[in-house]
């Protein structure tokens, strides 16, 4: 959806967003239709900065940084739910939402560690290669504040509605308080946060959290009939004839329609798991699970998977 005024000049008002429905002015963000040599300069220092980046911040920071994956963040997070499920230990996971990240950074602190960049002064532009970089430095800041408050020390100028030496807002319609257990103090948690109550199984990045990796062939079998349907219905998934069957589709690389058989798509994908964690040494993920699940005779694996819940994502991919 656009809006365009010549007030505007060579500037666009558009809406890019999650939902359809637009509510708000706020929901609209201002478009610079004119930035080429921005996008180009913008380019050279993401292409410098992303080559240091992962020396300069944690191991548990993992999106944008070269030789790390984003997913690797999941399964992380699915074994610490799975640990205090299994030791039966009372906790509170916290899924934050940062409100419009990008366009709430403090300049003032980002400027202090990115010094002479000579970009705007008020947040930064989402979609340009540079900003996820910046996003991450500015991160890392808050990321040290939490493992000093682990050890004692008190986090000072923050609030969780407001992370105010950042510029960074808390979404509270996206934020969650997920128990696991029974926490006893649980109502005044949720009265000083303003979060909603979340429960498991939940989503985080778009996946599962306590809850199985592993799709059922009956879920593979109607996602596989919606792709016939749509193939053979013209997207108005209408019930129609199939008029070549469907193992022909997805035969083989050359020359099919590049579709594939959802059920060894997800074994592939889970398998693909057990492959690096036999490649890769030093990766924080894989110092997680040799944590909890010490390794095999080896070393090319973990030990077995054993226990009453195993909700983690490293059982789906032991049984694989």
């Amino acid at each position: 959806m656009r809006i365009e005024d010549r007030a505007l000049g060579v500037y666009g008002l558009e809406y890019w967003g999650e939902k359809g429905d637009v509510e708000e002015l706020k929901d609209f963000r201002l478009i610079n239709l004119v930035g080429g040599l921005y996008k180009l300069l913008a380019k050279v220092l993401a292409n410098r900065l992303k080559l240091a980046v992962g020396e300069v911040v944690s191991k548990n920071q993992h999106a944008f940084i070269q030789g790390r994956q984003i997913l690797d963040t999941v399964l992380i997070a699915s074994e610490a739910i799975d640990s205090r499920l299994e030791n039966n230990n009372p906790s509170l996971f916290l899924k934050l939402d940062i409100e419009k990240a990008y366009d709430h950074v403090n300049w003032d602190y980002l400027l202090s560690i990115m010094s002479n960049m000579g970009f705007g002064q008020r947040g930064l532009r989402q979609g340009d290669p540079l900003s996820p970089y910046l996003f991450i430095l500015v991160m890392e800041a808050l990321n040290q504040l939490l493992f000093k408050a682990r050890r004692g020390a008190p986090l000072r100028g923050l609030r969780w509605e407001e992370v105010a030496i950042f510029g960074l807002k808390v979404n509270r319609d996206k934020s969650e308080v997920i128990p696991v257990g029974r926490i006893e103090s649980l109502e005044d948690v949720v009265s000083v946060m303003g979060f909603r109550v979340g429960k498991l199984p939940t989503s985080y990045l778009g996946l599962p959290l306590s809850a199985s990796f592993k799709s059922s062939r009956n879920v593979c079998a109607r996602c596989e009939k919606i792709q016939k349907d749509f193939l053979w219905g013209s997207g108005a998934l209408e019930k129609k004839p199939h008029l070549v069957n469907w193992s022909l589709v997805y035969a083989n690389k050359e020359g099919d329609l590049r579709i594939r058989s959802l059920v060894a798509l997800n074994k592939a994908f889970l398998r693909k798991w057990s492959w690096r964690f036999a490649e890769e040494r030093e990766s924080f993920w894989k110092q997680v699970i040799i944590g909890k699940f010490e390794l095999e005779e080896g070393g090319w694996c973990s030990r077995g998977v054993r226990g009453v819940y195993s909700v983690g994502m490293w059982n789906a991919i032991r049984k694989e």
